[in-house]
């Protein structure tokens, strides 16, 4: 299983919104729990999941527009972040 703590510290350097606000770290818990609960029942990669849980807000700059980017956004950001995050996870391959 992933350590995400070293990369959630990462993300939250340079998290431009509030922690509490609709899309903060309440809202990504609740992402990686439904996300893990759906990977047990479809086999889905679960570190995948983690990881989009975690990412797919992360480079969000306000909390009213809906931006069909911010999953890539998250998902380039975590390729340049300086922690093992493998590239076959970021890019959904097992």
């Amino acid at each position: 299983m992933l350590d995400l703590k070293p990369i959630v510290q990462a993300i939250l350097k340079d998290y431009a919104l509030s922690l509490h606000g609709p899309h903060g770290v309440g809202h990504w818990a609740r992402v990686l729990e439904n996300g893990l609960r759906l990977a047990e029942l479809t086999e889905a990669n679960a570190d995948a999941v983690r990881l989009f849980a975690i990412f797919h807000d992360s480079r969000r700059m306000n909390e009213s527009t809906r931006c069909t980017t911010l999953p890539r956004r998250g998902t380039i950001f975590g390729t340049a972040l300086p922690v093992p995050v493998h590239t076959n996870v970021m890019c959904g391959r097992r």
